[in-house]
């Protein structure tokens, strides 16, 4: 969805791929210094759930006001944010996998959770096809929002 927002702005296409890739350039920054910190880390709730408690809320907000700004800059300023704190979500949550699974049993969690998440992106983009006349409706960024926060839950 970010691209629609992008080129509605009057985004050139160079910008445009690498805003909306949400493991862009800090992609590769994030995951070892995630890893370094979510591995020391102690707590009642794990290494890895307060990384994804606090980022995945941190993420839906920014793009939630992503999906409001009216200049390409401010765009692109809510967008990098966007994109890091789902890095910050995402990397613990498939070392969490690991964690919650004995080694026989990670290809197939793994298997499972790539296919959820392949299902659910098509099901979204096929009702947003389905519903889109004149560009993505705006409901869908809430809802985007809403499904990021409950599916993490």
């Amino acid at each position: 969805m970010l691209p629609q927002l992008l080129r509605a702005a009057g985004s050139p296409d160079l910008i445009t791929g690498l805003l909306s890739s949400t493991r862009g350039i800090e992609g590769s920054v994030t995951p070892p210094v995630l890893g370094a910190l979510s591995d020391r880390t102690r707590g009642r709730l794990g290494r890895r759930r307060p990384f994804i408690l606090v980022a995945v809320p941190l993420s839906a907000a920014f793009f939630l006001f992503a999906s409001g700004a009216s200049s390409l800059l401010s765009l692109a300023i809510a967008i990098f944010p966007f994109s890091v704190f789902f890095n910050v979500a995402y990397d613990p949550y498939v070392a969490l996998l690991a964690d919650i699974a004995p080694p026989r049993e990670r290809a197939l969690l793994s298997g499972i959770s790539n296919a959820v998440q392949l299902v659910a992106q098509v099901a979204f983009l096929a009702v947003i096809a389905l519903t889109a006349t004149a560009g993505v409706p705006a409901w869908s960024y809430l809802a985007v929002s809403a499904l990021m926060l409950l599916s993490s839950a």
